[in-house]
This record gives C-alpha cells, structure tokens and sequence, in this order.
C-alpha cells in the first residue's frame, strides 16, 4: 500500500492545503508518497518538507513512522 494510502485524512488535507503556498515541492512530495511503500524509502529532503508541512517538527525516525497507519490491509 502506498504511504499516502497510510496517511490519515487530516494529514492528506494538510498536504492539499500546503500545495496553495508551495505547489512545486507540496505537489513532489505527494507524488513521491504516491509513488513509495515504505517511508525509509523517501529521500530526506521529502522527509524534512513532510515534517514542515504537517508541522510535526519531528525528523526522527520514530516521529516519521508514526505518520503512516502500521493496519494491514
């Protein structure tokens, strides 16, 4: 499943609303999130916008994990 997929609705919503001020990079990432089953897959500067973006502030690991839904489907 596609790590947007595993995103929850209000951080999908986050991302669209973040495309207004950054269409360019907001638009990447969601491509590359399209395009990745794994978040240790995502180049770090997708990362660093992710956190930016969703105003997690939380580059970690374990901070960037728990973005992503672990459910099976």
């Amino acid at each position: 499943m596609k790590l947007i997929d595993r995103m929850s609705p209000d951080h999908r919503l986050m991302l669209k609303e973040a495309e207004i001020e950054y269409p360019y990079s907001a638009k990447n990432l969601q491509d590359e999130l399209n395009d990745v089953t794994h978040w240790c897959d995502l180049k770090y500067s997708t990362i660093v916008n992710l956190t930016i973006y969703l105003r997690t502030g939380d580059y970690s690991p374990t901070g960037v994990d728990k973005l992503f839904s672990h459910e099976e489907y």
